[in-house]
């Protein structure tokens, strides 16, 4: 069992299909501003907190490439995180493997999914370090390997 999120938009003047995950984000294809906003990056992360706690997996009933991008990743964020206690140190280890991760596969999404990423690390960062100290439920990689 999952929270699944079901989301689609398209762009309103080339019909790429995208998500617009912050504000000022623009089609990848032809820079026209996105109808709406739709904060994908907390649904994930909401997502992987329930599934940490209840312990099944992430799997989901639509072909959202985003959700799947973003859980995969931070199951991989959350494994090298594991021992660090800093927030400032932990963006600095994520920050160093987005340079080392392949984005070739999403195409002419490819910079667009790349500052999604910079953006998790923010957004994973917040959750996983609030109050300034790593909270032992998300590094815990018992529950990270359960989750994903």
């Amino acid at each position: 069992m999952a929270i699944h999120v079901n989301y689609s938009h398209k762009c309103p003047k080339c019909g790429l299909e995208y998500i617009a995950y912050k504000e000022g984000i623009k089609c990848p294809r032809c820079g026209a501003e996105p109808k709406e906003v739709f904060d994908i990056v907390g649904e994930a992360i909401s997502s992987y907190w329930y599934n940490i706690n209840v312990g099944s997996m992430p799997i989901f009933g639509i072909a959202d490439f985003y959700v799947y991008h973003i859980q995969r990743t931070i199951t991989k964020f959350l494994r090298k995180l594991v021992g660090v206690t800093m927030p400032t140190e932990a963006k600095k280890v994520l920050m160093a493997h987005i340079v080392r991760m392949r984005f070739d596969q999403y195409n002419e999404l490819k910079e667009h999914m790349k500052k999604l990423t910079a953006y998790l690390v923010d957004r994973l960062i917040e959750v996983v370090y609030e109050n300034g100290k790593p909270n032992p439920i998300w590094l815990d990689p018992k529950k990270i390997d359960k989750a994903w």
